[in-house]
């Protein structure tokens, strides 16, 4: 996996934490 693609899932899960923590 590419770094870049590594940073896009952790966008994407941090996106979803939030939207469940909110």
């Amino acid at each position: 996996m590419t770094r870049n693609g590594s940073m896009d899932c952790c966008k994407t899960f941090l996106k979803m934490l939030t939207t469940v923590a909110f």
